[in-house]
């Protein structure tokens, strides 16, 4: 969100804003890990350091299914295909789900990156 009274930046500004923040090629043309470079067994020792309690915390947010001002397009999820298997023999029955979702929106997480801004 823009502050009050800011100008929206020009193709050129933007450009150059893109070029000072950028990080391609830091680590070589071959480089194919980015900014994970910055992860190393250092690091990871160091995060390990932090932990406490070992309790793990869950980030999920609940997939919406109903449509509201927030969630204008909601996910489609339907069961698409029940096997029915024999009960004689003790196999278990299985069915496949169908799930189709925008990945960006307010009732949706995910890991974005500058590089989705055309």
């Amino acid at each position: 969100m823009m502050e009050t009274g800011a100008q929206p930046m020009t193709k050129h500004q933007f450009d150059e804003l893109f070029r000072n923040v950028s990080n391609w090629g830091a680590w070589g043309d071959q480089d194919d890990r980015g900014t994970l470079n910055y992860i190393t067994p250092k690091t990871i020792l160091c995060a390990m350091a932090l932990v406490k309690t070992g309790q793990a915390v869950s980030m999920a947010v609940p997939i919406s299914k109903l449509a509201g001002p927030d969630n204008p397009r909601p996910p489609a999820h339907y069961m698409s295909i029940l096997f029915e298997v024999d009960r004689n023999f003790g196999e278990p029955g299985i069915c496949l789900d169908y799930f189709a979702s925008e990945i960006h929106g307010d009732c949706h997480t995910h890991i974005d990156a500058l590089c989705h801004v055309a």
